[in-house]
């Protein structure tokens, strides 16, 4: 129970914005890696506990062609009045079919996922998409900039 709780306290201190509040949407983002990721919402709202669905855009910015295996196709962390909540992130011990991915140079993946929108208050707050790769020609994470979303209950408020 203790390294649950320490590994989630890691993932909240490693998603903790950089300045400013929930509202704040001007932060700027460069790519960490070779690959960065972009997300969008289909809607601007978010209702606490629905599913919402979220396009991702994984990049490759360099000239080297690059493979890996996506831990989770569907993964982030949402930041609101309430705190910080990352969505589980299944690590596998090997590879699913559907997890492989090759990005030539310069070339994008996009998909949609259908991601459940965790209660972190309602009101103004952001939305981090992250992509995890295990082995192949690329390990690592990458996340993409904030992007800005209004949590509401189903009622509206």
């Amino acid at each position: 129970m203790i390294r649950k709780a320490a590994v989630a306290a890691l993932l909240v201190l490693a998603f903790l914005p950089r300045s400013g509040g929930a509202a704040d949407t001007t932060e700027t983002h460069a790519p960490a890696g070779p690959l960065s990721l972009h997300i969008s919402f289909a809607a601007p709202d978010a209702i606490v506990g629905a599913m919402i669905k979220v396009t991702y855009q994984l990049a490759n910015e360099t000239e080297e062609p690059y493979t890996g295996c996506a831990d989770d196709w569907s993964a982030g962390v949402w930041w609101g009045p309430a705190g910080i909540r990352p969505t589980t992130i299944a690590t596998p011990f090997s590879c699913p079919p559907a997890g492989h991915f090759r990005l030539a140079p310069h070339a994008q993946r996009t998909w949609t996922s259908d991601v459940k929108v965790l209660n972190v208050g309602l009101g103004p707050g952001r939305f981090v998409g992250v992509v995890r790769s295990t082995g192949d020609t690329w390990s690592g994470e990458v996340r993409s900039p904030a992007v800005a979303v209004v949590f509401r209950d189903a009622h509206g408020g």
